[in-house]
């Protein structure tokens, strides 16, 4: 089974768009469902590697604004750990929107299979290639506020490392 790749150039979306319309439309279906869950896949890769970097860089942040060397005072010590968590948990929300954007094709996608969609018209809505064209900016950033605001799991990670970064300057002042 071939993939079709969600990224590339106009002239490389009419190439693939080309060859679809030579595929049988359950094929194409199929074929779009596997691209949705590979995306899925590297979507939960890239969440993780999101939370890694930002552990790296919190960490080294308190330990070099606690350094001997550097003359900073408390507010500054507390505040520098605590820019990066608020920028790693805005990226990790960012990339949760486009990761919701991807399980919601996939389920479209699995509903039009069971249902036995095999209009043309119709399919071309459910696209890797125009899937995410079908949202607006608008629309992406009510999701990410949402997002950012209501899921537990970045609540959890991204609270506790602010917890944790007032208790070590909290330990570390005494």
């Amino acid at each position: 089974m071939s993939t079709i790749s969600q990224e590339g150039s106009p002239q490389d979306n009419e190439k693939i768009e080309e060859k679809l319309d030579l595929m049988p439309a359950s094929e194409v279906l199929k074929t779009q469902l596997e691209q949705a869950y590979i995306r899925i896949n590297e979507d939960i890769k890239q969440m993780s590697t999101i939370r890694n970097w930002c552990v790296t860089v919190w960490i080294a942040i308190i330990t070099v604004s606690n350094s001997a060397g550097l003359n900073l005072t408390t507010l500054q010590k507390v505040i520098l750990p605590i820019l990066p968590i608020f920028l790693f948990w805005l990226i990790e929300g960012v990339q949760r929107v486009f990761a919701r954007l991807h399980v919601q094709l996939a389920q479209n996608l699995e509903i039009a299979l069971a249902e036995g969609v095999l209009n043309r018209a119709i399919i071309k809505d459910y696209l890797f290639l125009t899937s995410e064209a079908r949202f607006n900016t608008r629309q992406k950033l009510k999701v990410l506020t949402h997002i950012l605001f209501t899921s537990e799991i970045l609540a959890t990670f991204y609270g506790l490392l602010l917890g944790l970064t007032l208790l070590i300057q909290w330990l570390l002042r005494l």
